[in-house]
């Protein structure tokens, strides 16, 4: 698979070289993990006594392999401290992200609820308007029957009196 490192993974590059870094140590440490161990044992054998006092521990400075894994471990806290450390950022980036999404699903949901609102108050006005149409025209309607009817009557009534007249 080729590297995806890059500008885009850059920090996340930059960690795995440095462990890399760690493996390739760890790995030349295991190598001469043994012969040197063993040749140091050797060397503190010879010169062990029974009032040895601090002999061990100033032995144990110079032990060359005690100062590769001290480094070992050292890179390796480091980057543990990094890590968590992004981690806690990264953390605290999602809580943020979290509060906001949650505020804005509030707003949201109090734009849907005005938007109901206002569409319940469009639709009854358009339901007022409609009901006011429909009296208007039963009105219309109302007055055309009772000028028909009146027309009516008014003609039958002239037709009888003016004939018996």
């Amino acid at each position: 698979m080729p590297s995806t490192c890059g500008t885009e993974f850059k920090y996340v590059c930059e960690l795995k070289n440095r462990v890399d870094d760690i493996q390739r140590n760890v790995d030349g440490l295991l190598t001469t993990f043994v012969p040197e161990y063993v040749a140091y044992q050797k060397s503190i054998n010879k010169k062990i006594t029974p009032d040895r006092g601090d002999l061990v521990s100033t032995e144990l400075a110079r032990y060359p392999t005690y100062n590769k894994i001290r480094d070992i471990t050292n890179k390796i806290e480091l980057v543990m401290n990094e890590l968590t450390t992004k981690i806690a950022e990264n953390s605290d980036v999602m809580a943020e992200m979290d509060k906001n999404i949650m505020k804005n699903k509030k707003i949201a949901s109090a734009v849907s609820t005005e938007m109901n609102s206002l569409s319940d108050k469009a639709n009854g006005s358009t339901q007022a308007y409609k009901d006011s149409l429909g009296l208007y025209r039963r009105d219309i309607f109302k007055n055309l029957v009772f000028i028909g009817v009146s027309g009516g009557i008014i003609y039958l009534t002239r037709k009888v009196f003016m004939e018996t007249a």
